[in-house]
């Protein structure tokens, strides 16, 4: 059986290694991406991390030049844009973390900039330490987490409005269609965890420790994704989930000004 499991991650450190190969060759190396996209508050004890320890600020990273509104989807809405044709990315399968290289990769960060411009996050990160034995793909810069409080009746629905842009159909009745661009493999928020390859079930309770994701929610991406290999970077997009009423200026890293924090 453990001579099963090595040759499968063996298939699957091939594989990735020719993913980094071909994202190198397109000018995508992992190298040339900047490491200050992360934001966790300093002092905050971070469970997305193995050591728990947060990673330093990061100075502002510029948002993307061209985005065109979206209004927010609401439910049974489907998600329409010209850019993109009926085909679209299969599911993403599930692939573990099993590499240590925290650098935050190209197709996470320009997600990262569309959120930021989008909702203003208090904070924010992509990269984790690869110390502990903690499987976690933001030890191979392809996972994201953005601050949203579901105690806060105005960041819930900030929340809501991205997840439903997500995992609404398109207009070809392609079902998860914007997840499926991304190369989201798995989302979790709010005590509950959205598989891509088991889909189907839908939403699924989520009792995850030390932190059941109240305070965030985390994006993980599969490496076509995280490298800018999908319908997302090759056919279209960005569009923006929020529409022009989440343009909003900084305030203070609230969203929207809330007031009820």
């Amino acid at each position: 059986m453990s001579s099963h499991r090595g040759l499968r991650r063996l298939l699957a450190a091939v594989a990735v290694l020719v993913l980094l190969l071909v994202a190198g060759r397109a000018g995508l190396a992992a190298s040339s991406i900047p490491r200050d996209v992360v934001s966790w508050p300093a002092g905050t004890s971070w469970p997305a991390v193995e050591s728990g320890q947060p990673v330093a600020s990061g100075a502002p990273i510029s948002t993307l030049g061209s985005v065109s509104s979206l209004g927010a989807v609401t439910s049974g809405e489907s998600v329409r844009s010209a850019a993109f044709g009926p085909s679209i990315d299969p599911y993403a399968p599930y692939v573990g973390q099993w590499l240590c290289d925290p650098t935050p990769k190209p197709g996470v960060v320009d997600v990262l900039n569309l959120v930021r411009m989008v909702y203003r996050p208090r904070w924010w990160g992509i990269s984790g330490t690869c110390a502990g034995r903690m499987q976690s793909e933001h030890k191979e810069g392809r996972a994201l987490d953005i601050a949203f409080d579901a105690r806060s009746p105005r960041e819930r629905a900030a929340a809501e409005d991205l997840l439903r842009w997500l995992l609404a159909p398109d207009q070809y009745g392609n079902q998860n269609a914007m997840a499926r661009r991304l190369g989201v493999m798995y989302i979790i928020w709010n005590h509950q965890i959205w598989r891509s390859y088991r889909a189907s079930a839908g939403w699924q309770p989520y009792s995850g420790t030390p932190n059941p994701h109240t305070d965030h929610i985390h994006l993980s991406f599969s490496w076509q994704g995280a490298l800018r290999q999908t319908t997302w970077w090759r056919e279209g997009g960005p569009m923006a989930p929020g529409g022009a009423g989440k343009q909003l200026p900084p305030t203070g890293g609230r969203i929207a000004g809330d007031g009820s924090r």
